[in-house]
């Protein structure tokens, strides 16, 4: 069923491994400014740039794993079947540590914005009340749903029409920053959580993200087309690796820097996307590169935990807010620890948790909504 097609794919495990740096630097994001970590570590350093990697990389992957798509169906059952159990468990588990409180936020809160929540359709409705509504960081799930939607129209003679899907989903993020040029739109911050903002349309919403998924798709056909005829010695392909490594290493340390000089000359819309997507090229070359698993680096991103550590990312990504908001309403309950060790422990409780619960209800979730599609 993950492979309407009946190719045969290998998993690029070098990938899978990528998956959870790119999900802890979004819960190093997260926990700044509490724990230990202060609000200032890596202030510079926009480490939400992990949610690029995401959607190039799932672009990637897709294209990967379903080079050409003859059954709509099974393929949209298995998306579901891969985002969707986890999305519930997350929203419910939210609602149960913060009873009696989650009980009260739904009771008062508009039907519609729940549903819309659980739905995965909340993101891309640009106003930060819909988009950040219980669980914050599901908007992000919200927009790969999208991208899975639209998936099987993108795939459609892909090989053909990659250049112009490419140009298309850059036109379209242009045509976005013109509207929200246009209308004069103010970022989140600016409005009331109940008005539409430039963030929701340029950060959050799925239009804006398509560049990054296409991006992706492309990546992956380039990759499929020329990576066999790259004939390097493992020494090369290792330097090859760390360059790309780097790469996206110097695009984290220097874009904010590198925006914030020239500010004046884009202004706040286009910096506002920027900050949060300048990085997807340098991913997608990264992605590129390790995913021809032929060097040092990539070889040990194979290493069986690192391996199963990528394969929680998704859990590790839903979950580690709602624990972090836990001990932000508790805090006072874990005062006699030291905030270094409580750090650790935070970590290592997200480890094993997201390794529990990938094991034990995202992945039989899947098998058994695939298995009762089958029958």
């Amino acid at each position: 069923m993950d492979n309407p097609t009946k190719i045969p794919i290998q998993k690029i495990n070098s990938l899978s491994s990528l998956r959870f740096i790119a999900a802890s630097m979004i819960v190093v994001h997260h926990s700044r400014g509490l724990l230990w970590l202060t609000p200032d570590t890596f202030k510079n350093i926009p480490l939400d740039h992990a949610l690029s990697f995401f959607f190039v990389l799932s672009g990637f992957v897709l294209v990967h794993a379903y080079p050409t798509l003859d059954k709509i169906m099974p393929f949209y059952v298995a998306r579901f079947a891969r985002i969707w159990p986890l999305h519930v468990c997350a929203f419910l588990a939210l609602f149960a540590t913060f009873w009696p409180y989650s009980y009260y936020l739904i009771r008062d809160s508009d039907m519609l914005l729940m549903v819309s929540n659980l739905a995965l359709v909340h993101g891309w409705i640009p106003v930060q009340k819909i988009y950040f509504s219980f669980n914050w960081l599901s908007w992000a799930v919200s927009v790969e749903a999208f991208f899975y939607l639209a998936f099987p129209l993108l795939i459609n003679n892909f090989d053909r029409t990659w250049k112009y899907k490419l140009l298309g989903s850059l036109l379209l993020v242009t045509l976005l920053i013109a509207f929200c040029n246009y209308t004069t739109l103010l970022s989140s911050g600016q409005v009331a959580t109940d008005k539409i903002s430039s963030t929701g349309i340029l950060y959050i919403n799925p239009l804006s993200r398509l560049f990054e998924f296409v991006l992706g798709m492309s990546t992956a056909h380039l990759w499929k087309m020329y990576g066999k005829r790259i004939k390097l010695s493992r020494l090369s392909h290792s330097l090859l690796e760390i360059c790309a490594l780097c790469g996206v290493m110097l695009s984290l340390y220097y874009s904010l820097p590198l925006l914030a000089a020239v500010y004046g000359f884009i202004g706040p819309v286009v910096y506002e996307y920027l900050c949060h997507t300048l990085s997807a090229l340098p991913i997608a070359a990264l992605i590129f590169v390790m995913a021809l698993q032929k060097g040092i680096l990539s070889s040990l991103l194979k290493f069986r935990p690192l391996v199963l550590l990528g394969n929680a990312s998704f859990a590790m990504f839903l979950f580690h807010q709602i624990i972090l908001r836990f001990y932000f309403a508790h805090a006072e309950y874990f005062h006699p620890l030291p905030i270094p060790l409580l750090y650790l422990f935070f970590w290592i409780f997200l480890i094993l948790f997201s390794l529990t619960v990938t094991y034990v209800v995202e992945r039989p979730a899947q098998r058994f909504i695939i298995s009762i599609t089958n029958t």
